[in-house]
Parts: structure tokens; sequence; C-alpha cells
């Protein structure tokens, strides 16, 4: 569904935090987010108590409304825990969860998106390869002195060889 005046999709803001100062900070990132999209926040919905289950959170009951109602076409939230019953349950549970009501959504011809898109650090590093030249020689000289001359300074001839003469050996 999409505003007819402003040509932009209406959104519904979920915040879930533990106190109002964190959940208007976390409110104003996910709004941004949304403004960066072009979609309208139609409302904004916050609950203090992430441990409550999520279908009895006032907020949430609120956001749900909407989403019937056709006042939102889709919910923005801060992070997958948001929607979690357990904010301390691990990132693949909160995953799973969020995945699930995204689906749900989905299915209604809604959407579902985090604002917050970290990921949790693998637990195995890649090895990455040693220094790779990304530049021959002449390229880096070559950009050297395009900067040179982009910068105005004066210009010293280059060797036919394409060496530098300034790391030319002095007599």
């Amino acid at each position: 569904m999409m505003n007819r005046r402003t040509g932009r999709v209406p959104i519904a803001l979920y915040i879930c935090a533990d106190d109002t100062a964190s959940a208007e900070l976390l409110a104003g990132h996910a709004r941004r987010y949304a403004w960066a999209r072009e979609w309208t926040v139609a409302l904004t919905a916050v609950d203090t108590d992430p441990t409550e289950p999520l279908e009895q959170r006032r907020g949430w009951r609120t956001v749900t409304a909407a989403l019937s109602e056709r006042r939102a076409s889709g919910v923005v939230t801060w992070s997958r825990a948001m929607l979690h019953d357990d904010p301390a349950a691990l990132p693949a549970q909160h995953t799973a969860a969020f995945d699930r009501l995204a689906a749900l959504l989905r299915d209604r011809g809604q959407f579902l998106a985090a604002a917050d898109q970290r990921r949790p650090a693998p637990t195995a590093r890649v090895p990455r390869p040693a220094t790779t030249a990304r530049h021959t020689p002449a390229q880096v000289l070559r950009r050297r002195e395009l900067a040179d001359i982009a910068a105005g300074w004066p210009q010293q001839p280059v060797g036919g060889d394409g060496s530098d003469p300034r790391k030319a050996a002095r007599p």
C-alpha cells in the first residue's frame, strides 16, 4: 500500500528497550533508516519491558492494529532481538523468530525490517592472503604525478624508463 499523496510507503516503527532514553535514541535511528528508504513513518510504538511476551506488549498490539487497518504497510524495528520474548536469547533464536514473523507479514503483503543490519561475528576467522600488489610501480608513479598536477605542484620530469627521478641516486 502506498500513500497516494506522497507516493511513499507508510510504516510503523516498533522499539522495545529497558528505558525510555534508550528507546528514544533507537527510535531516532530506526526513523532515519526509514527516511533513507523514503518510507513515511505512520506511527511509532515503544515498549519498555522486553521480557513481556510479544503478543502482550501494548506497543506491539498498536502496531498489529495499524497493520490490520492498513494504516501501515510494514514494520521497522531497530534489532531482531526486539521482537523476541527473551532479549538474552542467542542471536540465532532472534533471527529465527524474526524470520517467522517476517514470513507471516510477507504472506499478508506487508514487510518487516531491522535497521541494525549487523550480523554476529563468525566463530572462525578466514585467513586473508598476505599483501597483494594492487598497482605496478609505473601505476603508482603515474598516480603520484596526477596528484602533484592536481595540487598545483611543479612538475618533475620522469625518466624514460619510468623510474622516479626523486628516488634517483644523487651525485
